[in-house]
């Protein structure tokens, strides 16, 4: 399986994700050896360098014009399966046929709850008591995908933006294990993930995999 991300901003999660593997090399190697390309919209010279360190093919995508059609060329060219975003533009248009159910985006807020940019600004002012994360595949309709995954957490005391965010980062490598084991499917715009649980905790579904790697980012 050959994945992708296409990522705005600093692409903090982004490189997170790769830092579980400067901090344990031997650590996930089957999604270490998925990655296939990073896209970014914005200039990342420390971004660029991580994937270099990681022999991983990385490309500036800058120009809005024609900007969903300029990323499927690229996904098309390194015949990826699967994108993840940690984005602020909009995809629309062919990519959306081609990879349907193969975009995976992770939102900074409990879906459908605070749709759009600024998710946890707009549940502070509402003095909302939790938020969290959902990864969903992304549709025509604006964070309306089907659900793959979710985080809950408190927002009393509000601690900062990392904080919460930084659950993207487990929930990515779940995500990415569930696809490699063939175990997650979406039957009538649902997701369904074979043998998965669903007991009430932090994640939902339950993480399977172990959070010692991710540790670190309780100091970040």
């Amino acid at each position: 399986m050959k994945i992708a991300f296409y990522v705005s901003g600093n692409a903090l999660r982004l490189k997170k994700i790769f830092s579980v593997w400067e901090d344990n090399p031997n650590c996930f190697p089957e999604a270490l050896n998925a990655i296939n390309l990073v896209v970014s919209d914005n200039h990342n010279p420390e971004l660029k360098e991580i994937c270099n360190t990681f022999f991983v093919p990385y490309y500036e995508l800058i120009e809005r014009k024609n900007f969903s059609n300029n990323l499927l060329k690229f996904l098309t060219d390194y015949e990826i399966d699967y994108l993840f975003l940690f984005a602020g533009r909009i995809l629309r248009g062919e990519i959306l046929n081609k990879y349907h159910y193969k975009i995976i985006n992770f939102h900074p807020s409990l879906l459908p709850s605070y749709k759009g940019l600024k998710a946890i600004d707009k549940a502070l002012k509402q003095n909302d008591l939790v938020t969290g994360n959902t990864a969903h595949f992304i549709t025509e309709n604006v964070d309306e995908g089907p659900y793959i995954m979710k985080s809950l957490q408190s927002l009393r005391p509000f601690k900062n933006y990392d904080y919460y965010m930084n659950d993207m980062v487990p929930m990515f490598f779940q995500i990415f294990y569930w696809l490699n084991q063939k175990r997650l499917f979406v039957k009538n715009n649902r997701v369904e993930i074979e043998n998965a649980t669903y007991e009430f905790g932090r994640f939902i579904p339950n993480l399977e995999i172990d959070l010692k790697p991710f540790e670190f980012l309780s100091a970040k």
